[in-house]
């Protein structure tokens, strides 16, 4: 029997990190430690991809507490509470990658590459049940749905949803 694991993308991760994250503000969760905006033993695998990522967009837009933002992502891994987790097929993910930033013909809906390569890393790990972000895009366009689908079906994984962060965090 597999476990079922919850994926999120870079946004999510920085609001468990980043008590002064904007996301917090947004969500009416205030400045609570990371681990207690879910339910207890609740845990999260973050793509090595989301993982470059979040210290980049630290070190770029948060420099000032770079260090306090790394030292608690580090007490979120060894709580367990945020898994990193590495690309398990990586020509499936990329292609599915390329697939979903391809997807989409309205320079409205475009998926950034590095946002398809986040997903791509949930849908190719079978053991993944639920990937959440913060990227309506992901959430809400169908095409990227069905890519999904189809790539879960053809690898013969169980389907996976993707939803909004907010379906689980505690208010």
């Amino acid at each position: 029997m597999s476990t079922k694991l919850k994926y999120i993308d870079t946004c999510c991760a920085m609001m468990f990190v980043d008590e002064q994250d904007q996301l917090r503000r947004d969500l009416g969760v205030g400045n609570k430690p990371g681990e207690t905006l879910v339910k207890r033993g609740t845990s999260f695998c973050i793509p090595m991809p989301a993982v470059g990522e979040f210290i980049i967009m630290i070190h770029s837009k948060k420099h000032d507490r770079f260090k306090t933002i790394i030292e608690t992502f580090d007490k979120m891994v060894t709580k367990a509470l945020l898994n990193p987790r590495f690309i398990s097929d990586a020509k499936s993910a990329f292609e599915i990658a390329k697939e979903l930033s391809e997807s989409v013909s309205d320079y409205r809906d475009k998926i950034t590459p590095m946002d398809a390569l986040i997903l791509s890393l949930a849908v190719t790990d079978q053991d993944c049940e639920t990937f959440y972000t913060t990227d309506s895009q992901l959430n809400t366009l169908s095409r990227v749905s069905e890519i999904v689908y189809t790539w879960r079906e053809d690898l013969g994984f169980p389907e996976m949803s993707i939803k909004p962060i907010a379906d689980i965090i505690k208010m």
